[in-house]
Order: C-alpha cells, then sequence, then structure tokens
C-alpha cells in the first residue's frame, strides 16, 4: 500500500506498526529461537522501519499543526509544512528498495515455516504464560520509574506496553492478562504520546521559517497548554495506580 500510494499517511503508519508488531513477536519467542538469526533479522526489520521514520514524523508534525491552525491560522506556515512533508516522503520512497524489502519478508516468512521447535504444546503454553507475566513485570517497572521531567523513561514505558499489546493481540485468549490492566496501560501511554509529540515539534520548529514573533509565541503558548494538561492527566492516572495498588495488597 506505501508503493501503491505515496501520499497515504495511514499506510506508512501501519506498513511501521507492522514491523514493530512481527519485531515484538521475534523478541518475544526468542528464547527458543536461535539467538544469531534473531539479531540478524531484528536488524533488518528495524532498518526498513527506520527508513520512514522521518515520513512518519512529518505526516504527526503537520496533524497537529492543522489543529493549532484552526486556533492561530498561518497559510505561509502550513505551506512550507506541506513542502517539507512533501519533499520528506518523495525522498523516502525514492531512495526505499521495495522489491528487495519484498524479498527479505519472503525469505523471513519461509524461514518461520522452517523452524522446528522443540516444545511439546503443554511446554509452549507454559512458555508463553511465564513470558507474558515477565512482560507484564517489565512494563509495571517502567511505570514505576516514570519521570515526567525525562523523556527516556516515558519512552521506556511507551515501548514496553506497545511490545506487551502486540503480542496480545496475537494469542487468542482474552484472559492472559487482566482487560482492565491493558487499557490501562494503554491509555497512559497514549497521554504520554502526546508530552513526546510537543517535545519533538518543539524540536522540529526550528526548521520552519517564522517571520511573525507573535505567531510563535502563540505556537509555543498553545504547546505549554497542551503540555499542562497531558502531564496533569498522567499523575492523576499514576496516583490511581498507585492507589489501586495499595488497596489491592490490604
Amino acid at each position: 500500500m506505501v508503493e501503491l500510494n505515496h501520499q497515504d499517511v495511514e499506510a506508512v503508519h501501519q506498513f511501521r506498526v507492522k514491523i514493530r508488531h512481527l519485531r515484538s513477536l521475534i523478541q518475544f519467542f526468542r528464547p527458543i529461537l536461535n539467538k544469531a538469526w534473531v539479531d540478524k533479522v531484528n536488524h533488518q526489520l528495524r532498518m526498513i522501519a527506520t527508513h520512514f521514520s522521518p515520513v512518519r514524523e512529518m505526516d504527526v508534525m503537520v496533524e497537529w499543526w492543522k489543529d493549532i491552525h484552526k486556533h492561530y491560522p498561518n497559510a505561509a506556515v502550513m505551506n512550507q509544512l506541506s513542502q517539507i512533508k512533501d519533499k520528506t516522503r518523495v525522498e523516502a520512497i525514492f531512495r526505499f528498495d521495495f522489491d528487495q524489502c519484498l524479498q527479505d519478508l519472503y525469505q523471513l516468512n519461509q524461514k518461520f515455516l522452517e523452524m522446528d521447535i522443540k516444545l511439546s504444546p503443554v511446554s509452549r503454553g507454559q512458555f508463553v504464560m511465564n513470558r507474558l507475566a515477565l512482560w507484564e513485570q517489565k512494563v509495571v517497572l517502567n511505570q514505576a520509574m516514570i519521570d515526567t521531567s525525562d523523556y527516556p523513561t516515558m519512552h521506556k514505558y511507551r515501548i514496553s506496553t506497545k511490545k506487551l499489546r502486540y503480542v496480545l493481540s496475537s494469542f487468542d485468549s482474552a484472559n492472559l492478562l487482566s482487560h482492565k490492566d491493558v487499557k490501562e496501560f494503554k491509555k497512559l501511554a497514549e497521554i504520554l504520546g502526546v508530552l513526546t509529540d510537543v517535545q519533538f515539534i518543539r524540536l522540529k520548529i526550528k526548521d520552519i521559517v517564522f517571520t511573525d514573533r507573535e505567531y510563535i509565541e502563540k505556537i509555543y503558548d498553545y504547546l505549554r497548554n497542551k503540555e499542562k494538561k497531558a502531564y496533569t492527566q498522567v499523575l492523576l492516572l499514576l496516583e490511581k495506580k498507585g492507589a489501586d495498588d495499595d488497596n489491592s495488597t490490604r
């Protein structure tokens, strides 16, 4: 879909999501796979996804700016952003070898089909449950370490929740983990995503030519308000989680 329609924002996003989903599954089953092979494949998949990172970043930037534009209209800035976005997309598509990518993915699929995992059905089920418990513990630990003034700890939590949710969506059993817990993980990750997007946009603003100082001050006010609201929501969720944990241990 990315190759057929270069301008489809959702196609690029879903392409990257599916690669992350696949990488999460490979990482999940890593203990029973060939480690050298896992490292090689993960590297290949990461390079494919990373190739379109600038495209996705500009897509996010423009979507945010559409909302900013409603509050503070500025056609010149919108046009400038659209030009940067289009240029980024064209360059990425031009450099990307779609045929090689499909060939790599086909070979990867063949490797999966040829694998001989020497585990009984009971052992496989036990492996999955133990691994899920371990990954859930990692999410909980990363949540406890969240520092809203420190981007890496927020990012680490978001990555761990995404990986867990990707893996859970690959299994049929809805009761593998508490549905309530997964929803809470996702909600917190989404709000933290707003904070990271705000940080990213602040950095990208430096690449835009502003001629109106008053306008850029309005943009910073807009971002500060978004950030303040997100921080409030994050703190409320963390306080609620802490209270729930205290009650469950009584």
